[in-house]
């Protein structure tokens, strides 16, 4: 005779949603994560500016050491994006040894070797959904630092919010950070009682008024793009309430900002004719649009390697010294176009498959741990749509500001590959049975 039963589950078994017996006696693995959660948590706040590099470095330096220590080092090449990143560092630094001017390159090779090191730290430290929604809590709490200092310690650039020092002192780089960091905000408090959900949406709510004060092109374009997402992802009744909510809120915020913020932020829109008289909006706009086929320009003119990353202003600039002119050096205001004028087609083509595989390696983990799922887990489902809420703001973002070895962006993107590699690497997409034989009686 043969009887049908199904094969018992082995996921609480293998640990995925726990932490692993093995990781919780490694530490070395506990100190990968806490200087991890460390970096990351001062990489965002940015609270020991001028002195931030050499702690970030200090930490970055112990992590890389303990992560190989730990034998972790080596699990993010189970993931797509993974296996694109070393390529992607190889190519850079290929760019940069070609470069005409290495010592223009060093910072933006620093960058991008920190955020690869972050990218994998993000994808394999986390035995588990306890450990990510901490981290994520870690996130949140850097975030609400950040928009702290954005209040207390804020000045104005031609009218536009930004911090006065730091990195964050151009409202465009400020915009994007605030956008990366809402939604983590959000999704951390979202299982608490009321009135602590009530508090994460207010503190939800302040980043993104924050970018909007920044009058960056690239926040607005981002806050529609994590609103798409958000549409998509919400549930019928909730996109009648949201369509509402967005017209109105949007309405009611643009009351309020002042007449130069509105008129920036509308620009990104339209195109400014030849007879329009020349504010410093349509300057802006009109600049933007000759960096960007100055930079498409250059790109077809070094196709393989670029100029060497964090060149192409003082390239520009070169050239119109040649021809007589006194160009200024200018960024390209365009992240994929930075990457593909400065690391050439190939580098452009690696970072753009990053994105791509992290984004579906999310989206992966998102569908695995739905209600219907092969792995139903309500908190890393969660947990990865506010992520890809992120990701979209960010990735949206970058069409306006040079951030293409922007550190946060790695780090977001590791994340997303740290969702899946939680997850068994092959679902079962049905029962399965085995034979049991029964001896005659």
């Amino acid at each position: 005779m043969i009887s049908l039963s199904p094969e018992p589950s082995t996921l609480s078994e293998r640990g995925l949603f726990s932490f692993s017996p093995v990781a919780g006696i490694n530490r070395l693995w506990q100190l990968a994560l806490l200087l991890f959660s460390l970096t990351c948590f001062l990489e965002i706040a940015r609270i020991l500016d001028p002195v931030h590099m050499h702690v970030i470095s200090v930490a970055l330096a112990i992590l890389a050491i303990s992560l190989v220590a730990s034998r972790r080092a080596l699990i993010f090449l189970k993931c797509g994006a993974g296996r694109v990143l070393l390529p992607l560092v190889g190519w850079f630094l290929l760019a940069y040894f070609t470069a005409p001017h290495t010592e223009l390159s060093s910072p933006y090779i620093i960058s991008s070797i920190q955020g690869a090191l972050l990218f994998v730290a993000g994808a394999v430290l986390f035995a588990g959904v306890a450990d990510f929604k901490t981290f994520f809590r870690i996130v949140a709490a850097a975030g609400l630092v950040l928009c702290t200092l954005g209040i207390v310690w804020s000045g104005t650039i031609n009218g536009r919010f930004a911090l006065r020092g730091g990195p964050y002192i151009d409202p465009n780089t400020f915009a994007l950070a605030l956008l990366g960091i809402a939604p983590i905000i959000w999704v951390s408090c979202a299982t608490k009682p009321w009135w602590i959900r009530l508090c994460g949406f207010v503190a939800t709510a302040v980043p993104v008024l924050l970018a909007l004060r920044t009058a960056s092109r690239g926040g607005l374009v981002g806050i529609l793009a994590m609103l798409v997402v958000l549409f998509f992802l919400a549930a019928t009744r909730i996109k009648i309430v949201m369509a509402s909510a967005a017209v109105l809120a949007l309405v009611i915020v643009l009351a309020f900002l002042p007449d130069s913020l509105r008129t920036r932020l509308f620009s990104v829109t339209r195109i400014a004719s030849t007879g329009e008289r020349q504010t410093a909006d349509t300057v802006s706009l009109s600049s933007r649009e000759t960096m960007l086929r100055t930079s498409l320009n250059m790109t077809i003119a070094y196709p393989l390697f670029g100029v060497g990353p964090g060149n192409f202003g003082p390239t520009i600039e070169e050239l119109g010294k040649l021809q007589g002119q006194n160009w200024i050096n200018l960024n390209t205001h365009n992240s994929y176009t930075q990457i593909s004028s400065e690391t050439g087609i190939p580098g452009l083509l690696l970072y753009l498959l990053l994105i791509g595989f992290s984004f579906k390696s999310l989206i992966t983990a998102m569908r695995r741990t739905s209600p219907h799922g092969a792995y139903p887990n309500p908190e890393l489902h969660r947990l990865g749509a506010g992520l890809l809420v992120s990701l979209a703001a960010t990735c949206t973002c970058m069409l306006f500001l040079s951030e293409g070895y922007s550190v946060l962006i790695f780090l977001w993107l590791g994340l997303a590959n740290g969702a899946k590699l939680l997850l068994p690497d092959e679902p079962k997409e049905e029962d399965e049975y085995v034979e049991v034989e029964v001896e005659p009686a």
